[in-house]
């Protein structure tokens, strides 16, 4: 399969992604594939799951193993999300990730990742991306944050 584009912003390249996360992280992500009309086999690996993506397990939009990772899980794999409640388990993940040639997102831990999310907002007119370089994704998300209601004062008026 070619490239396609995701909203414009990632490349998908035929092989599956894989999200190892604790299932009360946000799925801005994974959200945004389902929007965008781009669909990589996704597959989450969780012992949980929020209530969308157990519908969307359920609607086949993605794969939901609902267990721990486990070490052969990236095999296949191209992009990776290693974002689990455990250190040890992220570091883990990323090692597979680079030993099976998988880009890999490390939540906990950015610099032993190869690529940083940015906070996204989307309006009809806009599209706007703030990121740390991966040094703080919460001060991101604050800065997006304001941004949107910065956006919504200037709409009200």
């Amino acid at each position: 399969m070619a490239a396609a584009r995701l909203h414009g912003e990632i490349a998908h390249f035929g092989r599956w992604w894989l999200a190892a996360w604790l299932a009360l992280v946000t799925h801005p992500l994974l959200d945004a594939a389902a929007e965008g009309g781009v669909s990589p086999r996704i597959r989450l690996i969780s012992p949980t799951a929020t209530e969308t993506l157990q519908q969307w397990a359920a609607e086949g939009r993605i794969e939901w193993e609902a267990r721990p990772y486990a070490a052969g899980d990236l095999f296949g794999a191209r992009l990776v999300f290693a974002a689990t409640s455990e250190r040890e388990v992220n570091a883990a993940i990323a090692q597979e990730a680079a030993a099976v040639g998988a880009l890999c997102n490390v939540a906990d831990a950015p610099e032993e990742g190869d690529f940083h999310v940015p906070a996204v907002l989307r309006t009809e007119e806009a599209l706007i991306a703030v990121s740390t370089g991966g040094t703080d994704p919460r001060r991101a998300v604050s800065c997006r944050n304001r941004i949107r209601s910065l956006l919504s004062q200037a709409e009200s008026h």
